[in-house]
């Protein structure tokens, strides 16, 4: 049995952070420290809590349980698959990957070219040589560490350390006053700007990647169940860091750009006025190798899921079809891509957390495979009520039901004190249930 050297650990973490921060994860903070103004790190915390916390229970979930499909099969076999497929597909080329591929030229192309400009071919010539280099990444899985996790991912992290050095040493700070969705309440504002990362879904399939990379150590089951949740922990240190590290430059100059209206503008405004126009090509080397990793972790572990369910066909024959299928969908423009997302993350996101929340707890309070369906379900219905309301469908009765009797559904959180309660009902009847058998024993 080997015994994994600490600097290869951390090279995995790295990694694992790297497949976490897209440009999602670089955008949202600066803006939130923007609008959450003097609330901000109240803001700070919910966003951490869907953004970090949750992600690191969910690579821990995945640990304990031996993979996402296990998880789901907690409630039925049919869900398993529905929901393992969904997910996959989802953050992966419905979404994610062509986001990934998407967003850096949307944020620090476009705004270079005339208004006039015909986007077609820049975007395309872009996106053909970002998922060029993404395909050449994923060929062999087992060099993931050592080019991610000590080459890509660590230069990654030392250019945002060098323009958060020049932007707080430079005369540019100016504050402004709370604004956007932190009004109401900061901290729910933060919690379901954090969902937007989609990283507690990728924590689902980025736990077989990581678990994969560590097998070649020859590590004992428990051993590689610990490493793993060590591996999210360390991962969710770095992600905590660069985090306050974004929302102190959107907090520290908000009051310096009044109307921009992301995080992208608001660290090229930041760096420009820093460091001149050479922020703009550090800020664009941050945003595509931040894309580019989380590409290279989504298209791998897709690819590695999708050979394990049919192992007819190869792992690299899935890697082309996702490749070429994001290169196609990226090509539609990054709005497009962002219509569907808001929908799809709010129907999936509550199922992933309940799955999460009752995976970490299932050893003090032995749920029921009925327990399972009863709550998944519930939280399902709720969740996919919520999603097509927010897609602009309403269904008659249900939606108008939903919105004057559940609490929170206003805030898209419907489904939260349904499941506390079914969860609370569970525990008593298992207990109550406990008790019955011990008597009729004896």
């Amino acid at each position: 049995m080997k015994k994994i050297k600490i600097n290869d650990f951390i090279a995995i973490s790295v990694m694992l952070f790297g497949m976490f921060f897209g440009a999602g994860n670089l955008i949202f903070p600066p803006l939130l420290g923007k609008e959450a103004g003097s609330d901000v790190w109240i803001a700070w915390a919910g966003f951490v809590t869907t953004a970090i916390v949750l992600p690191v229970l969910g690579v821990a979930s995945i640990a304990k349980s031996g993979g996402i499909q296990k998880l789901a099969g907690r409630v039925d076999g049919v869900f398993s698959y529905v929901f393992t497929i969904a997910t996959y597909l989802a953050i992966g080329p419905g979404l994610a990957i062509p986001r990934a591929g998407s967003t850096p030229f949307e944020l620090i192309v476009t705004p270079y070219l005339s208004a006039d400009a015909n986007l077609l071919l820049p975007r395309l010539l872009y996106t053909f040589i970002f998922f060029a280099v993404a395909y050449w990444l994923c060929l062999n899985p087992n060099k993931l560490m050592s080019r991610m996790g000590k080459i890509t991912t660590p230069s990654l992290m030392a250019l945002i350390a060098i323009m958060f050095i020049f932007v707080v040493t430079s005369d540019t700070q100016s504050l402004s006053a709370v604004t956007g969705v932190y009004e109401a309440n900061a901290f729910i504002g933060g919690f379901l700007k954090g969902y937007d990362t989609m990283d507690t879904l990728a924590a689902l399939v980025f736990g077989l990647v990581v678990a994969n990379t560590l097998q070649r150590f020859q590590l004992s089951s428990s051993q590689l169940q610990k490493m793993t949740i060590g591996a999210g922990a360390l991962a969710g240190v770095f992600l905590g860091a660069i985090y306050w590290i974004l929302t102190f430059i959107g907090h520290s100059t908000s009051g310096n750009f009044p109307d921009t209206v992301n995080g992208a503008e608001i660290l090229l405004n930041s760096t420009i006025m820093a460091i001149g126009q050479v922020g703009a090509i550090l800020l664009a080397v941050i945003f595509t190798l931040a894309c580019l990793n989380t590409c290279v972790g989504l298209l791998t572990s897709l690819s590695e899921f999708f050979n394990l369910l049919l192992p007819k066909l190869s792992y690299r024959t899935f890697l082309t079809i996702f490749v070429v299928w994001s290169f196609v969908t990226a090509n539609f423009g990054l709005n497009t891509i962002l219509k569907i997302s808001v929908p799809i993350l709010v129907f999936i996101y509550p199922a992933a957390i309940v799955l999460i929340i009752m995976e970490l707890t299932r050893y003090w309070f032995k749920y029921s495979r009925i327990t399972y369906q009863i709550t998944v379900y519930a939280v399902a219905l709720i969740s996919g009520v919520t999603a097509l309301e927010s897609a602009g469908i309403s269904i008659p009765t249900i939606t108008e039901g939903f919105r004057a009797y559940l609490p929170l559904y206003s805030l898209q959180l419907g489904w939260v004190i349904p499941f506390a309660i079914l969860i609370v009902i569970s525990i008593i009847s298992q207990q109550f249930l406990d008790k019955e058998a011990k008597y009729q024993r004896y």
